[in-house]
């Protein structure tokens, strides 16, 4: 659920969907996915589609999956071996890269144990080389 003057998605449980654990939780919107989706919402309006999900078919609720929905989305773009699962991977890693401590990742994640989180956070072999040559003794 997108709360746009609140800039936040909430991830809740459904009569036909809901979290790996059950519990609801709040995300902020980055200023630019609030303003794709306002963009997006814009055109679906200016197209006279009247319905409350922002993501539709000529504003016909999609009610297949949203795997199904990546899925075709990735194979019209030629990628394979993208899930679901790796793009909360991808998220983890981009705030553990970030500076984000991992608590905070804990929680954005919905994670109950902090161990699940670690499995979560990769670090990028750019990102490793940087954090290397911080230290004052790693340029002569």
């Amino acid at each position: 659920d997108i709360d746009f003057e609140q800039r936040t998605l909430t991830v809740q449980a459904k009569d036909d969907w809901h979290t790996k654990n059950y519990k609801s939780r709040t995300i902020q919107l980055t200023p630019v996915l609030h303003d794709v989706l306002v963009a997006h919402r814009e055109q679906q309006q200016a197209r006279k589609y009247k319905c409350e999900y922002i993501f539709t078919y000529k504003g016909i609720r999609i009610k297949y999956s949203v795997r199904d929905s990546l899925r075709s989305v990735l194979k019209k773009a030629g990628m394979s071996g993208v899930t679901l699962h790796t793009l909360r991977h991808t998220f983890a890693s981009q705030l553990v890269m970030a500076a984000v401590p991992l608590r905070d990742v804990q929680e954005l994640m919905g994670h109950r144990s902090f161990e699940t989180t670690l499995k979560y956070a990769h670090l990028s072999a750019e990102h490793v080389k940087r954090q290397v040559m911080k230290l004052p003794f790693a340029s002569a």
